[in-house]
């Protein structure tokens, strides 16, 4: 199996939330209707740096689809470790956890 990841964006010139709007829409076929900012993550590989600039999305207009021959999953938090993800994303995912915990204890 080969690596899974999150929608990504170049951002070049262009504003943050417009940014992830055009990946969301080119990417999955959705637009974003209601999110805010969540994280960003730096990450130094050998031949590139990388920021990753995640956003929570609330609620979107379309149907999840894959408009890059690529595979489109929903899966819960604790199939994550059934997944390889590029070592950029593993703070993501930690974060991820992290918030599911908190609000599993504290709901609403």
């Amino acid at each position: 199996m080969g690596w899974w990841n999150g929608a990504r964006s170049i951002l070049r010139g262009i504003g943050r939330r417009e940014s992830e709007e055009r990946e969301l829409a080119e990417e999955i076929g959705i637009e974003a209707v209601q999110g805010h900012p969540y994280l960003q993550v730096y990450h130094r590989y050998p031949e590139r740096n990388v920021l990753l600039d995640t956003w929570i999305v609330d609620d979107y207009r379309g149907n999840v689809v894959a408009r890059e021959n690529q595979i489109v999953t929903w899966v819960g938090i604790a199939a994550l470790d059934d997944y390889r993800f590029p070592e950029a994303d593993l703070p993501i995912l930690d974060a991820i956890r992290r918030k599911a915990k908190a609000e599993t204890r504290h709901p609403g």
